[in-house]
């Protein structure tokens, strides 16, 4: 169940990652071993199971109430109900924290895409709850020894819902660090918003801002010297979020200074902490990280391979789907 999409073959183009490295992960693994997937808001009786997944920001409340009451009807006919749980909604007020309220109250299953966002929601919901990260969607380029140009390039990418984080680091940047120019990618709307704003950046400070494509990050990745992802450390809605971004990025090939964000620790050993003092240095001479990179690429990315997340998906609702017919 996903707001807007109603197509399995449109999901893996979107541009948010949790409809194009899950809801379609998830769809890619049923339709590969031969079971039906339906997408949309509403479906006939005699489901299986559905998973409801983003339900969007545009007219929260009308559509809660269309999804709720269809979630309802399905259960009542003995559809097993699993929530992808990625943003944690349930820690703010407003329309989506009821949403998901009233929501819990008739899942059988919780999927989170970190072990942060579990330890979140288990006071909450007393049933299954399964970890699934997310699959890496680039090939592991291996790091390289750039030469420098005199400038540092940094590369960030994500959805708008994280671009204020970097807009904020930006302006705060420090005398002590050297200029720096921005390739930044992001979707259509949040660009349009950010050209409303008229920021005005430090001196030394440029940023160029382009729409995102999975090409796109991937071409600007072979000119950056590194990659920054500060994020929202006071938003609670980001406390569960998964690590994929950090992943893409030393995928990439590229050195990364991200915040320690819960999800992010395990890797700590393979970026910078943005807050701290070592970022004056990281920033100055990138090629000094290389060894973190390698590193991941070497001990961890393998791990994150599409076909085990995808099989991951398919073991974690063939067993739900099992347990409820029990």
């Amino acid at each position: 169940m996903l707001a807007g999409i109603t197509e399995a073959s449109s999901l893996r183009q979107y541009h948010l990652a949790s409809v194009r490295l899950r809801s379609a992960v998830c769809a890619q693994a049923l339709l590969q071993r031969g079971c039906g997937v339906a997408v949309g808001e509403k479906f006939p009786s005699g489901l299986d199971v559905v998973m409801v997944g983003k339900i969007g920001f545009d007219q929260v409340g009308a559509r809660a109430e269309r999804w709720l009451e269809e979630v309802r009807r399905l259960k009542n006919h003995g559809t097993c109900v699993v929530i992808d749980y990625t943003d944690h909604h349930l820690s703010q007020g407003g329309a989506l924290g009821r949403f998901y309220r009233d929501l819990f109250q008739m899942a059988d299953a919780l999927v989170v895409p970190s072990q942060a966002m579990r330890t979140l929601v288990q006071c909450l919901f007393p049933g299954k709850i399964e970890v699934i990260a997310e699959p890496l969607e680039v090939p592991i380029t291996p790091w390289a020894s750039r030469i420098p140009s005199g400038l540092t390039r940094a590369l960030w990418f994500g959805h708008g819902t994280n671009l204020p984080y970097l807009i904020e680091f930006l302006l705060d940047w420090d005398k002590r660090y050297p200029d720096i120019f921005v390739d930044l990618y992001s979707n259509r709307e949040a660009l349009q918003a950010l050209a409303r704003q008229n920021v005005q950046l430090p001196p030394g400070v440029r940023v160029d801002a382009s729409v995102w494509s999975l090409a796109a990050v991937q071409k600007a990745a072979k000119s950056a010297d590194v990659c920054l992802l500060p994020a929202g450390l006071s938003d609670p809605r980001k406390s569960g979020a998964s690590a994929n971004r950090l992943l893409t990025a030393l995928a990439l090939g590229l050195p990364v200074a991200a915040d320690l964000l819960p999800a992010y620790c395990e890797f700590q050993d393979y970026f910078v902490d943005i807050r701290s003092s070592d970022l004056a240095e990281f920033l100055s001479d990138p090629l000094a990280q290389g060894n973190r990179v390698k590193l991941a690429q070497d001990r961890v990315l393998s791990a994150f391979a599409r076909e085990s997340i995808e099989e991951h998906w398919y073991s974690f609702l063939q067993q739900i789907n099992s347990d409820s017919e029990n």
